[in-house]
């Protein structure tokens, strides 16, 4: 069995949030986690997916960009932000290894409401 090296990530923005159903019925959530520095300068953005008790929060998260389009907030960019924990993997797309690893979201913690906070 392969062991699970828990990384976090602080304030990611969390763009792309889409949800679905896996063939085996399981349902889950995908999206890009954009990652900033302490100055807010862009480092990466890190395509996630969620399969985990995690899909509650990021429900959260999506019913608040619904909420901020409804109420008029729909002029700033429509990323909230949370603390998100997880661990990368590797894999194939058919024959070949994918090219970049996808992060496995386990936790979503402090979410910050799109509404709220001007500086999305």
């Amino acid at each position: 069995m392969t062991q699970k090296h828990l990384v976090s990530f602080k304030d990611a923005h969390l763009a792309g949030l889409n949800f679905g159903t896996a063939k085996n019925g399981n349902a889950y959530a995908s999206g890009i986690a954009l990652l900033y520095d302490e100055e807010g300068r862009y480092q990466t953005g890190l395509q996630f997916l969620c399969f985990s008790n995690a899909l509650g929060a990021l429900r959260i998260l999506e019913q608040q960009i619904h909420s901020a389009e409804l109420t008029g907030e729909s002029g700033k960019p429509a990323r909230p932000t949370a603390n998100i924990s997880g661990w990368f993997k590797t894999g194939k797309d058919g024959r070949e290894f994918r090219k970049s690893p996808t992060f496995y979201i386990e936790s979503v913690d402090e979410i910050v409401d799109v509404a709220e906070d001007s500086t999305l």
